[in-house]
């Protein structure tokens, strides 16, 4: 097969924003994963979604004690559940068993900060304890007591090469807790209220342009009170609301597993996120609220007459992230830590909402925006399916609207075949769409979701989507894998980007064809003459202006190699390859085998204006060709 490769003035620019990533709180990829807080139901504060009292869950009495969850003479009015710590004989206490009861993992030469607000008489003796899972003491300090609530941070320092723990606080007497918490000292950018370091790297790795976060499904919530709601997300942790995580519910629950104790402790808000957005080096895509519960589910909406408050959370965030200190909402930035704007580019407005119930609120969040603060753009919803009338509904109303959205969030979690097979799928895009934003997708190699697996298969489909999606630039202009995280053995929704436990991570085929394709960006995208289709290779090319590279993606995902050779506007130069395969379509990596498909890499030098390459069965192959 023989290609060439043509570079024009006039070629079509590339986004900068097209390779992003997006964060949910699903299957424990904030609270017990990405967000570094080692203790849950620190507050004691967590009620489910029926009102049931979980107060004292994953907290259990150690020694001779009885618990006692009170609210006489409490800390302060936001969170007023304490817990009262009462042994019986000379000494008793309380173990936090962590999430999934599984305890945490401490590593060697790690140092711990606990953050503890509690009452004792002045002549009690409080102390707290890593023990390992066998009960030795690992690390041990006392905790002071004046007979007032105080709060005060201690480090703990274990002496382990590394294994499961836990954390236990005793008393010679009653002792009472209003907060307890426990960080490792080392996070992502040594932030004290910070995210995982391992998990933060790997998404740095990914060199993301954006981060859409919070949801997803979060945003909505299953009723009024389970909205989230950014403004609940700030201020001192421990006076931040506690709310239920709307996939703790058993009808999301996968190979019959429970997660009663998936609670959202907002302390990963809303300026956290856009604290992680700076440290990623990548812009931030927040979604808001719209008015709208799940559609789905109960579809609960604010009247529209009531949808003042709604629209003032957007104004009031935009001013939280880009006003002065002198404003309310930037003064409330300023005190949280961050004097200078975050400098706010986007917002979404909403998550897989649909039809006029969307479509009237969305005109009046985008009114009010676009009013008073223009620079801002907006990211309206086409519903929550590839095709059909709710897609085809979005697009009408996007097309007539005088409130026209900046960019359309398509969501498709489709068959292997469907991203094989749509990979033109916007190549006759109507530009007088928004340009498109691929918030959520990801290629499904089985019906059920337990079966669902991120083999190679399913990066290869993806990644030659991806071909298309380069190729029809500037009809899209972002892209992100869905859903990011997930814990393993207690993910309520698969295929995932990254999965992790406590003591570490897997990445995913999935995971380094958006590592390959990211941190091989183009500006231009150049123009390809040949038979290609006819050889079933996927292919793209781009030219990276800062440094002159042309940029070639392929895919191959038949069980034969092809072979190309391409004709370059290059004379001679280097070629730096970097390959992704594996011996069968069905291999993925594990916990077990965390390596078994990883990308290779090397460099092969041309001449004479040629490049000959054979591109590997089952895989995906990133040229980059300096002159």
């Amino acid at each position: 097969m023989k290609i060439s490769i043509k570079i024009d003035e006039k070629a079509t620019r590339i986004s900068e924003k097209l390779y992003g990533i997006f964060f949910e709180d699903i299957n424990y990829g904030g609270d017990g994963g990405l967000y570094a807080e080692l203790v849950p139901n620190r507050a004691f504060e967590w009620v489910g979604p029926d009102g049931q009292d979980n107060r004292l869950m994953r907290w259990q009495a150690v020694g001779d004690a009885a618990l006692q969850i009170s609210t006489d003479a409490p800390r302060g009015q936001k969170n007023p559940h304490y817990l009262r710590v009462m042994p019986i004989g000379a000494r008793g206490g309380v173990r936090s068993q962590g999430y999934r009861g599984q305890g945490f993992h401490v590593k060697q030469g790690e140092r711990y900060r606990l953050t503890l607000i509690a009452r004792g008489q002045p002549d009690l003796d409080m102390r707290a304890h890593i023990l390992s899972a066998d009960g030795e003491v690992l690390a041990e300090t006392r905790i002071p007591s004046n007979g007032t609530w105080s709060k005060q941070t201690l480090i703990l320092e274990p002496g382990t090469r590394g294994e499961r723990a836990f954390l236990e606080l005793t008393a010679d007497g009653t002792m009472e807790l209003d907060f307890v918490s426990l960080f490792p000292v080392h996070t992502f950018k040594g932030r004290e209220n910070g995210v995982r370091a391992d998990l933060a790297q790997a998404l740095s790795d990914l060199h993301p342009s954006f981060m859409r976060f919070p949801g997803g499904c979060i945003v909505e919530g299953r009723s009024f009170s389970n909205m989230y709601r950014w403004k609940e997300t700030l201020g001192p942790l421990e006076e931040r609301r506690v709310n239920w995580n709307r996939w703790q519910l058993d009808e999301y629950q996968i190979l019959g597993r429970e997660s009663r104790d998936y609670y959202q402790s907002y302390g990963m808000g809303f300026f956290e996120y856009m604290q992680l957005c700076e440290d990623l080096g990548c812009r931030a895509l927040p979604v808001l609220n719209c008015g709208l519960t799940c559609q789905w589910h109960e579809a609960l909406a604010v009247p529209m007459e009531d949808m003042e408050e709604i629209i003032g959370d957007y104004l009031d965030f935009i001013e939280f992230c880009n006003g002065g200190i002198d404003t309310r909402w930037g003064g409330e930035r300023a005190r949280m830590g961050h004097v200078e704007p975050f400098g706010l580019t986007m917002i979404g407005v909403g998550n897989e909402q649909w039809d006029e119930v969307y479509f009237e609120r969305y005109e009046l969040i985008h009114r009010a925006v676009k009013a008073a603060h223009p620079e801002i753009e907006l990211v309206g919803c086409a519903g929550w399916r590839d095709e059909g009338w709710e897609i085809d509904k979005a697009r009408t109303w996007m097309k007539r609207t005088d409130c026209k959205p900046d960019y359309s969030d398509e969501h498709y979690y489709k068959p292997i075949d469907w991203f094989l097979n749509h990979v033109d799928r916007y190549a006759d895009y109507d530009q007088a769409l928004p340009k498109v934003f691929a918030g959520e997708y990801a290629a499904h190699s089985a019906l059920r979701t337990g079966e669902r697996k991120n083999c190679l298969f399913t990066a290869l489909a993806e990644a030659a989507f991806l071909t298309g999606i380069e190729n029809a630039a500037p009809a899209v202009n972002m892209t992100s894998y869905a859903p990011l995280l997930a814990r393993i053995g207690a993910n309520q929704w698969q295929p995932n980007l990254i999965w992790f436990d406590e003591s570490g991570l897997v990445l995913t085929p999935n995971y380094y064809i958006q590592r390959m394709f990211a941190g091989a960006r183009g500006d231009r995208l150049l123009r390809m003459e040949g038979e290609i289709k006819d050889q079933g290779l996927y292919l793209t090319a781009s030219l990276r202006e800062r440094d002159g590279a042309l940029i070639i993606k392929a895919v191959n995902p038949l069980e034969h190699p092809v072979n190309a050779e391409f004709a370059l506007p290059v004379e001679r130069g280097n070629a730096q390859i970097t390959l992704l395969t594996a011996s069968s379509l069905c291999e993925e990596n594990s916990k077990q085998v965390p390596d078994r498909i990883k990308p290779v890499e090397w460099k092969v030098p041309f001449a004479s204006g040629v490049l000959e390459h054979e591109f590997a069965p089952r895989s995906a192959t990133v040229l980059i060709l300096f002159g």
